[in-house]
């Protein structure tokens, strides 16, 4: 039978003290460092500026008793005992870590930026209406304002991690009718709309603005990572003297490739819709803005509606105001502008065509030398016999001057601006015409209404909605252009 034998080794640190070293675990040698500790426990794996650690002991005489001591014995490095390491600095897809966590980029979310939305989920958004309740206002246009937000929450979505909001009315004083925390549903909202009040008084939008900057400021991010979009919406129909069209164009958020313009004024109220669509469509990242536009500036000269001489200026001055205004004027895929005076005649008197040469100084001064014609018939109204009237130059224009043999691009947005007083001695049959001429067409009518003078029933018979007509009272009233400015860039979506 083979024998079975066992050995046993003991291992013992020998101190030239003749005594026995406190030896740490794992040490086999005096002076030599044991195996690490394993790491502390980190309480997140990634996008935090935590830090783990470890440390090792050391072997070293028994008289030594604490770790400096022996680590000057030993002639080393007390810095070799410890170690330290991030715990999870690392953020995905692009995120950037903050000493709050990660920053998320491109509609990801979450703790490591490692989840996304879907592609027409919306991004968390707290949304601030500041509506007008000052004695400016009529109870009838107060509930325009009401209405705008009610339409507003019928086409978004409404709930903690998408669209929340706050409704603050202001007039003597700011107050607060809608708090976000009791905003997370559609419901809620449209029956707290009903309750809110016209409270009229001194128009202070300075107290609204600041009640809104208040509440927006201790908003926090509702999705980990994801930065909660913050906008306001200031409804006012004229700005007291606390608060200018200059002060709130740099209160609003600046021009970008989503609009010209975010500032409108009372003459374009209808136009707030504009800022709705685009709100709603640039949540879905099928939706991308384009400038591809062709915009064609009609200007009526025709003897019935014909502008007075004031009016005349300031209708060259508000078509001046949108050329130089436009942000992507003549890019490869920006906006092309072609202009025509019609006075009593199909054919116009002066015109500049679609075309990817001219430059804004081109437009600028034919508009400057663009004359105001003088009344061809010197009889009365029944002794003149117009050649032609607005709709029938309406449908020249779209017939011919968006097609390629004048400069037009078969695959770009197409927008006719009239520019008239409204005065048409027929304005049912021009409502009727134009009906008729915009369902068989692609091209989006708008208008401008020069003057205090022009004829509003003129001007909607042209345009399939009020929100389409924008009226200029005087040169120093070109901001009510900003909500037409706006329609130049628009969303597509795929």
């Amino acid at each position: 039978m083979r024998k079975m034998y066992l050995r046993f080794f003991v291992l013992a640190c020998i101190s030239s003290h003749s005594l026995l070293d406190v030896c740490a675990q794992g040490c086999f040698a005096r002076c030599e460092w044991s195996e690490w500790e394993s790491w502390t426990t980190c309480s997140q794996t990634c996008g935090s500026t935590e830090k783990k650690n470890t440390s090792r002991g050391l072997c070293c005489p028994s008289d030594l008793t604490d770790l400096e001591s022996c680590v000057e014995y030993c002639n080393l490095d007390i810095a070799d005992h410890y170690d330290e390491a991030d715990c999870g600095r690392e953020c995905y897809n692009d995120g950037t870590l903050s000493s709050a966590g990660c920053v998320c980029t491109n509609r990801f979310y979450g703790m490591c930026c490692d989840k996304r939305l879907d592609i027409c989920e919306a991004i968390p958004t707290d949304v601030v209406f500041i509506l007008d309740s000052s004695l400016s206002q009529t109870q009838t246009e107060f509930q325009k304002q009401l209405d705008f937000v009610g339409k507003f929450v019928d086409n978004v979505d409404v709930g903690p991690t998408a669209f929340v909001l706050s409704i603050i009315t202001y007039s003597s004083t700011a107050v607060v009718e809608i708090e976000f925390d009791d905003s997370n549903s559609k419901q809620s909202i449209k029956e707290q709309l009903l309750g809110i009040q016209f409270r009229p008084g001194a128009t202070y939008t300075n107290k609204g603005l600041e009640l809104a900057r208040s509440l927006l400021s201790v908003r926090m991010e509702r999705r980990p990572g994801m930065y909660t979009k913050k906008i306001a919406f200031v409804l006012t129909d004229g700005v007291g003297p606390e608060v200018s069209h200059r002060e709130l164009n740099a209160i609003a958020s600046p021009a970008d490739d989503y609009s010209l313009s975010y500032v409108y004024t009372v003459e374009s109220f209808d136009a707030l819709h504009t800022v709705l669509e685009r709100l709603i469509d640039v949540s879905c990242e099928k939706c991308q803005p384009k400038s591809l536009t062709d915009i064609f500036l009609l200007v009526d000269d025709l003897p019935d509606s014909r502008m007075t001489v004031t009016e005349w200026q300031i209708a060259v001055n508000g078509l001046a105001t949108i050329v130089d205004g436009l942000q992507a004027f003549n890019d490869e895929n920006g906006q092309r502008v072609g202009i025509a005076q019609f006075p009593d005649t199909n054919d116009p008197i002066k015109q500049l065509s679609l075309s990817n040469t001219l430059r804004k100084d081109d437009i600028l001064h034919f508009l400057q030398v663009m004359a105001h014609s003088e009344d061809t018939c010197r009889g009365t109204k029944d002794d003149c016999v117009l050649k032609s009237n607005i709709t029938s130059i309406i449908q020249n224009v779209i017939d011919n001057q968006f097609t390629s043999s004048f400069g037009g691009r078969d695959d770009a947005r197409k927008v006719l601006l009239v520019v008239s007083s409204g005065r048409f001695s027929n304005i049912t049959e021009v409502a009727e015409q134009m009906r008729n001429i915009r369902l068989h067409t692609d091209v989006d009518i708008f208008d401008i209404g020069p003057g205090g003078d022009v004829d509003m029933r003129g001007l909607k018979s042209l345009v399939s909605e009020p929100s389409r007509v924008f009226v200029v009272k005087e040169d120093s009233d070109m901001a009510s252009l900003d909500g037409l400015q706006a329609k130049f860039s628009y969303i597509a979506c795929g």
